[in-house]
């Protein structure tokens, strides 16, 4: 009897997103990571905020050329990256992967050790 072994495909997605109804006394909103994995959904909020005026929430980014709008659009592709990172690194060492396991791998020491147990399963 022919066994056939099925892989599941986990769903996967970031999106940086305004909190408007979080206004503070300056204007500004502050900004946050909405990771969907499975469709279970974790936000998290990243350091920085912006006028909602100057937000695109259509690319996820602040728009303008100022330092500011540079500087904060630098900062969400930064936890971007950094999230896709641990995403792809717990597929190759075959972890369970949900959008809470995600945010704590955001945690550094929780980071480095999933990467070196990573880099070890690879080159035994």
């Amino acid at each position: 009897m022919e066994t056939i072994m099925t892989k599941r495909r986990n769903t996967f997605n970031v999106v940086c997103l305004i909190r408007k109804n979080r206004v503070m006394k300056n204007g500004q909103v502050p900004l946050f990571m909405r990771i969907t994995v499975n469709s279970n959904v974790v936000d998290i909020p990243i350091a920085g905020s912006v006028n909602p005026s100057q937000w695109s929430q259509a690319q996820g980014k602040t728009r303008g050329n100022s330092r500011e709008a540079q500087e904060l659009n630098y900062n969400i592709q930064s936890v971007k990256s950094r999230i896709h990172q641990i995403f792809c690194d717990l597929g190759l060492a075959a972890k369970p992967i949900t959008a809470q396991i995600i945010n704590c791998g955001r945690h550094r020491n929780y980071y480095c050790q999933l990467k070196t147990s990573v880099l070890q399963e690879c080159f035994s």
